[in-house]
């Protein structure tokens, strides 16, 4: 029994660290609204352009039912900082395309949590009017070597640099170019019923890009090549009519980067699992406009159960004087929790998570 104890004390401890831990990214080219000032245009600074995580796991998941805003920020933030409205949606348009064209697109991971990359595209042609996730998810946008719509980042942190094949029939004057970082290092329920890393519920990050597509007939005609002066774009035509960026920004004065690219390979070990939750497609997401002006009700919006990320703070759970006590939430489902709770909570001095355990 004190085995099985300390491994269920472990495990506790081990996903309560865990919970804490979150991973961070950014979309660096095309340059994001969050980030776009660090490659010297004239919007607003956001010093924690690697944090659109929709208000971390927990938020999204506990309190907003699985929902975020289509860049990042929380589903409840009205107007939502990154979207029309917000401080950092000024409209700028940070790259020009030219319709068909392969893109190389670069998001600079600081902390891997595993997982893979998602890239929507939206005609939006209103800076002034946000563009929907429904337009996005009408628009994705492949890998240009024809391996499908998720890229898989592998084990290590820096720079990953994504061939993308933007659609023939699209033209914008400003299009919502959205990057979506699904992780995955959660544990949970697969779709067949078996639970596995990376499957339920996971951390999430997106950001948006403001871009242009320009129709081939305006790009430069007679030539396999082209440029431009003062750092605007620079494409290629292979004997096929593809056409791939090699260089794609736009003009503006003086620019000032401040980015450093993160380059040192890191790996996080993977963390034991918490407890099985309910599957969540992560192909398609569920937040569709208009947004509410109020912060929803948790005991309303919630429609994903999820695993809380358990938290250390003692007594709240109640526990001591020969109390009776059990597992609460996700935590039942663990053989032999209620054991635990019971021996733990009763114990001097007491351990009793209120995420985990409850006494009557």
């Amino acid at each position: 029994m004190f085995g099985v104890d300390l491994w269920l004390t472990c495990w506790v401890l081990m996903a309560t660290w865990i919970g804490l831990c979150r991973g961070h990214g950014k979309l660096v080219d095309p340059p994001s609204r969050a980030s776009a000032w660090r490659f010297g245009f004239n919007t607003p600074r956001d010093y924690n352009d690697n944090e659109g995580f929709c208000g971390g796991f927990n938020y999204q998941y506990q309190v907003q039912g699985g929902r975020c805003g289509i860049c990042g920020d929380s589903w409840d933030e009205n107007p939502r900082p990154h979207e029309a409205g917000g401080k950092y949606a000024t409209g700028t348009i940070v790259r020009k395309y030219t319709q068909g064209q392969v893109v190389p697109v670069t998001v600079d991971i600081d902390s891997n949590h595993r997982g893979h990359f998602e890239f929507r595209i939206c005609p939006n042609n209103n800076p002034k009017v946000e563009a929907s996730q429904t337009c996005l998810n009408e628009h994705p946008l492949f890998l240009a070597d024809g391996s499908g719509f998720k890229h898989t980042i592998g084990l290590y942190s820096g720079e990953h640099v994504v061939r993308l094949q933007l659609p023939s029939h699209l033209t914008c004057t400003q299009c919502v170019f959205q990057w979506r970082y699904v992780a995955g290092n959660n544990w949970g329920q697969c779709e067949d019923g078996t639970g596995a890393l990376g499957c339920g519920p996971q951390e999430e990050f997106r950001a948006c890009a403001d871009v242009a597509i320009l129709p081939r007939s305006t790009s430069s005609a007679g030539s396999s090549s082209s440029s431009t002066s003062s750092g605007e774009e620079e494409s290629s035509t292979d004997g096929e009519g593809t056409t791939e960026v090699t260089s794609s920004y736009l003009s503006y004065s003086t620019p000032t980067p401040s980015y450093t690219p993160t380059l040192s390979p890191t790996e996080r070990p993977p963390p034991l699992p918490t407890a099985s939750s309910t599957h969540a497609p992560i192909t398609t997401t569920t937040n569709t406009r208009p947004r509410p002006v109020t912060t929803p009700n948790p005991t309303t919006t919630q429609t994903t159960p999820s695993p809380p990320a358990p938290t250390t703070t003692e007594g709240t759970g109640g526990g001591g004087g020969g109390t009776s006590c059990r597992a609460v939430g996700v935590w039942q489902q663990i053989p032999g929790m209620d054991k635990w709770c019971d021996r733990n909570c009763n114990h001097t001095p007491s351990f009793c998570p209120s995420s985990h355990c409850t006494c009557n």
